[in-house]
């Protein structure tokens, strides 16, 4: 169980990694920094949080947050909507997600791993001095069970 656990980690972790406009990512409930930073953003934060083992296989089920650091403009500005980048924020984590999710349906791998479930993705506005918007999702990730072989 061990070894399918690392696998479908380092499986999800790694695809994360591919997209061209991740720069960070977060495991577990790890601390991050100084989330002032601009350089570490957009940021993808995985959490393992359920596991579901089977005669046959081994299932976990992950939630995936992508955020993105919102740039308020301190300009007055009548047209609100454009006062910051809160637009371009979320159709960016959401490419990052849709097309992370798409590559593990549609692709093919080494372990067998399949996407058993993904929800639909939450909006994640956060309006305070650190001022976050993005996604959260909820995927099953599941591998034939090791020990059969």
């Amino acid at each position: 169980m061990k070894q399918e656990m690392y696998i479908l980690i380092d499986f999800l972790v790694n695809k994360f990694k591919e997209h061209p406009l991740t720069n960070t990512i977060v495991f577990g409930l790890s601390q991050l920094g100084d989330i002032s930073k601009t350089n570490i953003y957009p940021l993808v934060h995985i959490i393992p949080f359920n596991i579901t083992p089977g005669n046959n296989y081994f299932k976990l089920t992950f939630e995936v947050a992508v955020l993105n650091r919102r740039d308020s403009n301190q300009k007055l500005n009548n047209d609100k909507i454009f006062s910051d980048n809160l637009i371009y924020n979320l159709s960016e984590t959401a490419k990052i997600i849709h097309n992370t999710i798409s590559d593990i349906k549609t692709l093919n791998n080494n372990y067998g791993i399949s996407l058993e479930s993904d929800n639909e993705a939450e909006i994640i506005m956060f309006g305070d001095k650190n001022i976050l918007d993005g996604y959260r999702i909820i995927i099953d990730l599941s591998i034939p069970s090791l020990d059969c072989y």
